[in-house]
């Protein structure tokens, strides 16, 4: 018998752990979790990219055989398709550059999730008019399952856990149909409650309450089989993707600009909390609709994305019409997306800016596909949970911009995530005047994806197919190649935003 001394445990752990970790990764997918998804190569690349294809491609997950589909990854097919590669849009089935989000498959429906065993909160599922807001950050300070465990215990009565662990408004599930259809008489007699619904970019969205007795699986299983040609899906949680730090960046510059001179505006959209009164956004004309009672605490993070587009404004000489859609009036829920979509496209603003994430959502895909069609440039976030970490949206559904963050000397944050959806890397730390004296730093890819829509919203004046690839491609070409050589999963097409610094990532 051998001996178990201390070079002998060795041995035995250096067999025996590679075979562990392989078993806790097969085991994981079918009980809920994703298995680390392995580092592609990047694609073949070739400037000048192509137009963008005729129709938008499809974004309606594979399940794997045997399993049901629920909110689980989608088509992360990168936002611009070099040439030479192939695409999944006018065909069927998967093309062989997907990534390892499209292969992934999707979790078992079957976990009970935290159920209110008081019985089902009733009417408007946010604080009653009057109500204090908790001290809750939209952007958190921690890491995600942190972020989404401080939502739960403020706000235990609204919000809740899907089946995968993602937060989402409590019992609610979201129904998209043509905009002609009525809701169907089916729905009530099968214990759905209609709670609301409006028109959105010619769609009809419902939000509905699940049925007594049915877990949310079951739920939305049965709604689904109901409405078998609609896009359904629960009504997920987005969450900000940067957070305030106490340490100044290194040499840390303000990057402001001379005030802008006398031109055309730039347009730009912006998803996230009301932007306050700060000496960065004098000059600044705010449109959009403001919370008067927000369900989160205002923290700045909208306003620190805001000056961050004030910037690129004054640096491109032209002044800044800012449409906010204010995500503290709704949670960040998909639904409160939806109505942004629609009030930027009625208002023809060319570029839209969201510095916020979540888990696939096939209504949000639907949305954002439908939103692109109309020739509007959507810039997202990627997230900060790390190179390891599985792609989170909307960033990462086709024909979006996603941007990763990088430092002052163009390394990439280490909280950035990655993967071959990245198009673009941009700072991702910026200083931010408070107005009350105090200077805050945020750093995350929130901040990140304001420098990239500031220089496309100087290069698309209005909402245009082409005009929209033209100002992309012409971003492609500014790019300063970064890390691997090409399109990588790190940088994208490279970095924007720098200045004449020059970047610091040949070690990366």
């Amino acid at each position: 018998m051998t001996r178990l001394s201390l070079p002998n445990m060795y041995r035995w752990a250096r067999f025996v752990a590679p075979i562990a970790l392989l078993a806790g990764s097969a085991w994981a997918a079918p009980h809920g979790g994703a298995p680390m998804p392995p580092m592609l190569p990047p694609p073949a690349m070739q400037r000048p990219m192509p137009p963008m294809p005729s129709q938008p491609p499809s974004v309606t997950p594979t399940p794997a055989p045997g399993r049901t589909p629920t909110a689980g990854p989608s088509d992360a097919t990168p936002a611009v398709k070099p040439a030479g590669v192939p695409s999944r849009s006018g065909g069927e089935g998967a093309s062989p550059d997907q990534s390892p989000a499209e292969r992934a498959t999707t979790p078992p429906t079957g976990a009970k999730p935290a159920r209110d065993t008081e019985g089902k909160p009733g009417g408007n599922p946010f604080p009653a008019p009057g109500s204090p807001a908790p001290n809750l950050p939209f952007h958190g300070g921690e890491a995600r399952a942190l972020r989404v465990e401080q939502l739960l215990q403020s706000y235990p009565q609204w919000v809740q856990r899907d089946p995968v662990g993602a937060p989402m408004l409590r019992d609610e599930l979201t129904v998209l149909l043509p905009g002609e259809v009525e809701p169907p008489v089916e729905l009530q007699s099968q214990g759905f409650d209609l709670i609301r619904q409006s028109q959105v970019l010619g769609q009809r969205l419902l939000v509905l309450r699940t049925p007594s007795g049915l877990s949310l699986s079951q739920a939305l299983e049965a709604l689904r089989r109901l409405l078998p040609g609609a896009d359904v899906d629960f009504n997920h949680l987005l969450l900000g993707t940067g957070r305030a730090v106490a340490a100044p960046p290194e040499g840390g510059a303000s990057n402001r600009a001379a005030a802008p001179e006398s031109a055309a505006p730039l347009l730009i959209g912006l998803v996230d909390e009301a932007p306050r009164a700060v000496p960065e956004l004098q000059g600044v004309r705010l449109e959009g609709k403001h919370c008067e009672r927000p369900a989160l605490q205002n923290t700045g993070h909208g306003t620190a994305v805001a000056a961050v587009l004030a910037r690129s404004a004054r640096t491109a000489g032209r002044p800044l019409v800012l449409h906010v859609a204010d995500f503290g009036c709704g949670l960040g829920a998909v639904d409160t997306l939806a109505a942004a979509l629609q009030n930027f496209a009625a208002a023809r603003i060319p570029v839209v800016n969201v510095s916020a994430a979540g888990p696939y959502n096939r209504v949000m895909a639907r949305l954002v596909e439908l939103f692109l069609a109309r020739g509007h440039v959507l810039v997202a976030a990627s997230g900060n949970e790390g190179p390891a970490a599985p792609p989170l949206y909307p960033a990462a559904l086709p024909g979006v911009v996603a941007v990763t963050g990088v430092d002052e000397r163009g390394r990439v944050l280490v909280e950035a995530s990655r993967g071959p959806h990245i198009v673009f890397a941009a700072p991702g730390i910026v200083s931010v005047d408070g107005g009350d004296g105090l200077t805050k730093v945020w750093r995350g890819t929130s901040f990140a994806a304001p420098v990239v829509s500031g220089l496309l919203a100087a290069r698309l004046p209005q909402p245009d197919r082409e005009a929209a690839q033209a100002a992309i491609t012409s971003l492609v070409h500014q790019a300063v190649d970064a890390g691997a050589p090409g399109r990588d999963p790190v940088y994208g097409y490279g970095l924007l935003g720098l200045g004449g610094a020059a970047p610091a990532t040949a070690s990366n």
